[in-house]
């Protein structure tokens, strides 16, 4: 694959006088997975209000480089700021082409440096490697030019992937952290994970900027908390702070970020289905564990209120049942309790319980796959409703789904009435980045290590994978799902059909793990069957049975 691989100073926009005093300068973070716009304008906002001359992002501004509208949501708002210099992402960059389009948008090479204030500043394109090695040579040989030609400057480094974050951090050789050492950089800042992590080795401090406008794993609280960074120097004096809502927060280390990716992504749960509440607290941390699991209070079930005591040595597991808990309603309540980061200490973490949703879908004929929804041929089906969003309420979103099963396959409708004008539909055919557009994912798992996944967009473009644990195979080439979508006047429908036998089921179970995942880019709304929609967890989704 060949990138474009432009470097070049970029000038700074003329000003009257020179600033004096310490250079100051903000970062911003990822704004990706699906996107919400109300809170990069209210962190972009908070960037302008604060007054930084200078702003830097670090990456995976849009979800779909192709798509022109969605440029223009990202960089609209950063048109109150001073001066904003881009770094690439993976979701900006995926290839020569889109390269020239971030070119175009941004008006930036890839990778560059410039100078302000007598700070040195570079900024790396990581967007197609995983590793410093991966990076095009022509692009590490520019590197140890610029840095051999700024010695002794103070130098600042951006680059979207946090590459220090599985090297130098983890006692690993790290060849790129050997290079910053060496030239004494003072800090480089990156993005990617959607988490705040700090950490300085050998002088080189390192910030992974939180995401200042897209997806946080769960609920927003410590680590996932919408945010910028805030940079002062003067000399080789580097001061950095978080800033959350306008006010300045305690930083998280990559310790503290540890422990919470664990915590948010299971070690701690509850689950409520017909028989009560299921909690399970994994002690992922490296000492005891002794607190208190309080089950909130909330309209939406009863008891409320109640306490668990948690002691746990290292490693081991809590797994206790609650009887008489119901669920009367919703939003979804949640449990916490404090956590024993390693640097924080004690801090609150929540979770939204899980529902263990069940829906029943009757037998019939097979549709026509047209993308029209005909009353008579959807009439018996069973709807799925409500839908709700990650944290466990009604969702917004204008989506009716409705599924059947016939003796040769499962099949599903859905349907979203909407302006024709608003809807995001860039992709056409078999695995396009359909994920980017309006569309109705369906998740599917018949057994413990089995799944397949797929979404249909308006123009009935399908993006699908089928997934064994068992074999450790995600097969991205299956192309098991057939599908028709339609836009009329007043919104836009789709009909899909999983055939058995391309799972190479015979004997269709009769109970399957099963969620619903639905996005209106328009409206930031979306919408599902649980709260969870996790592919690696499919106990934790819901239950889909079908009737004789």
């Amino acid at each position: 694959m060949v990138l474009l691989v432009v470097a070049c100073a970029h000038p700074p926009k003329p000003s009257a006088t020179e600033p004096t005093g310490p250079l100051r300068f903000a970062v911003l973070g990822d704004r990706t997975d699906e996107p919400d716009d109300q809170l990069w304008q209210r962190v972009v906002g908070s960037v302008a209000a604060r007054g930084a001359p200078l702003v830097v992002t670090v990456g995976d501004l849009v979800d779909e480089p192709e798509n022109p509208v969605e440029w223009t949501r990202a960089l609209a708002p950063l048109a109150a700021l001073a001066r904003v210099e881009h770094t690439p992402g993976n979701h900006d960059i995926l290839d020569e082409r889109t390269a020239a389009t971030f070119v175009a948008q941004t008006g930036q090479a890839p990778y560059r440096s410039f100078d302000v204030q007598g700070v040195h500043f570079v900024v790396l394109d990581s967007s197609i490697a995983d590793r410093w090695d991966q990076l095009p040579e022509a692009q590490r040989t520019w590197f140890d030019a610029d840095l051999a030609a700024h010695a002794g400057a103070p130098i600042v480094v951006f680059s979207h992937k946090p590459f220090w974050a599985q090297g130098v951090a983890q006692g690993k050789p790290d060849e790129l952290h050997q290079k910053l050492a060496a030239a004494g950089v003072l800090a480089m800042f990156t993005g990617h994970w959607h988490q705040h992590l700090e950490g300085t080795y050998d002088g080189v401090h390192y910030v992974g900027v939180g995401n200042s406008g897209g997806a946080a794993p769960g609920l927003r609280q410590v680590g996932t908390l919408a945010e910028h960074v805030e940079v002062s120097i003067a000399g080789r004096d580097v001061r950095i702070e978080t800033v959350v809502d306008g006010s300045v927060v305690a930083p998280v280390t990559l310790a503290d970020e540890g422990q919470l990716f664990l915590l948010q992504r299971g070690a701690v749960r509850a689950r409520l289905g017909p028989a009560g509440l299921d909690v399970h607290v994994e002690n992922v941390a490296k000492v005891p564990l002794e607190t208190t699991l309080f089950l909130g209070a909330s309209p939406a079930w009863t008891p409320a209120g109640s306490e668990l005591a948690v002691q746990l040595a290292p490693g081991e597991v809590l797994d206790t049942h609650v009887d008489g808990v119901v669920l009367a309603g919703w939003p979804l309540p949640r449990v916490w309790l404090d956590w024993p980061l390693p640097d924080r200490g004690p801090t609150r973490f929540e979770v939204v319980v899980d529902h263990a949703r069940e829906l029943t879908a009757p037998s019939g004929g097979e549709p026509v796959l047209d993308g029209v929804i005909g009353a008579a041929e959807w009439a018996e089906a069973a709807a799925v409703e409500p839908l709700v969003t990650n944290l466990g309420e009604r969702s917004e979103v204008h989506t009716r789904v409705w599924v059947r099963h016939t003796p040769e396959a499962l099949v599903f409708a859905a349907r979203t009435d909407t302006d024709p004008a608003a809807i995001t539909a860039v992709h056409h055919g078999r695995d396009g980045s359909v994920v980017y557009d309006d569309r109705v994912g369906i998740l599917l798992g018949w057994s413990d290590t089995q799944l397949v996944w797929f979404y249909v967009n308006p123009n009935g473009g399908v993006w699908d994978l089928r997934v064994d644990r068992t074999a450790g195979v995600v097969d991205r080439s299956w192309n098991g799902v057939v599908a028709q979508g339609r836009i009329d006047t007043s919104g836009w429908s789709m009909e899909a059909r999983v055939p058995y036998a391309a799972l190479g089921l015979d004997n269709p179970p009769s109970d399957w793990a099963f969620d619903v995942r639905i996005r209106d880019n328009a409206a930031q709304t979306h919408g599902q069957f649980t709260p969870a929609f996790s592919s690696t967890a499919l106990a934790r989704l819901g239950t889909l049975h079908l009737a004789p």
